[in-house]
């Protein structure tokens, strides 16, 4: 009897959720194609899409620091020009990426 408390309570410490992604901002928040972008939250992952106005997604691995309050990724060459939401996981940014082309910022 004594060995099924103990095991009960092994198991029960074990099955911890995740923190759910948090992001707070986003820096530049206009950049052209090979830039680097850093995302700043809690709980982030190295998951990353880019969503176009029009719905088309883009996965992006991004680099995530040890504290998971920032990942830095680079924004993909062939992207096309606009507005793009950016989501970590499931949780999007509330600041919007603007892409630009020809070295304007």
């Amino acid at each position: 009897m004594p060995i099924a408390l103990v095991l009960s309570s092994v198991f029960s410490f074990g099955l911890a959720r995740a923190a759910s992604p948090v992001i707070i901002g986003l820096s530049p928040s206009s950049a052209t194609p090979g830039a680097s972008v850093e995302i700043y939250g809690t709980d982030l992952s190295d998951k990353v899409k880019l969503i176009s106005g029009s719905g088309q997604e883009t996965a992006i691995i991004g680099s995530v620091s040890n504290d998971l309050a920032l990942v830095t990724f680079e924004v993909p060459l062939d992207i096309q020009p606009g507005q793009y939401t950016i989501t970590v996981g499931t949780v999007a940014s509330p600041v919007k990426l603007t892409v630009n082309i020809g070295g304007a910022r």
